[in-house]
């Protein structure tokens, strides 16, 4: 007997695939991780004011975690946009403000270089009609799910006394 695949609400898959990509290791853990939060085909994302591509976003990402030996992430706020009980959501609206330990490889007087990412972002997810989805007899739904449109404050402060 197989149990259902049981997929989480939207507020803490956004959590969990933004943790995701913070704490990859490697690039190809971060290609993955970060495929598996933003749609190949996104409509928009507005980055610090500017609107960038797809790939310039995922090189602001990358370059964050350039030195990466490990992060971690705590999130102050998640809220979802309410959705009316007469309207078959296709997307659902998820904002979130968070900060982003990354500790470096990098040491600076004996103590191990640390950055901390700011940001607030908003997002607006949709399922990915593009994802092949695994036909029965796998039980529950495939996780199909990504951002189409996201728009993101994020600020770095380097802090030397983190360990």
């Amino acid at each position: 007997m197989s149990a259902k695949i049981v997929l989480p609400s939207t507020p803490t898959w956004a959590q969990e695939r933004l943790s995701a990509i913070y704490k990859a290791e490697g690039g190809d853990a971060f290609t993955s991780a970060f495929d598996a939060f933003i749609a190949k085909d996104v409509h928009s994302i507005v980055f610090n004011g500017e609107t960038v591509s797809r790939e310039e976003y995922k090189k602001h990402i990358s370059d964050e975690k350039f030195f990466e030996l490990s992060a971690t992430v705590s999130f102050s706020a998640t809220m979802e946009a309410p959705t009316p009980a007469n309207v078959n959501a296709k997307k659902e609206l998820v904002g979130l403000s968070y900060d982003a330990t990354i500790f470096e490889k990098i040491n600076v007087h004996g103590a191990p270089q640390a950055r901390t990412a700011k940001s607030t972002i908003i997002i607006e997810v949709e399922h990915d009609h593009s994802i092949p989805v695994i036909p029965p007899p796998i039980h529950g739904d495939a996780d199909t799910r990504r951002v189409f449109k996201l728009t993101q404050v994020l600020n770095i402060k380097v802090d030397n006394t983190k360990f």
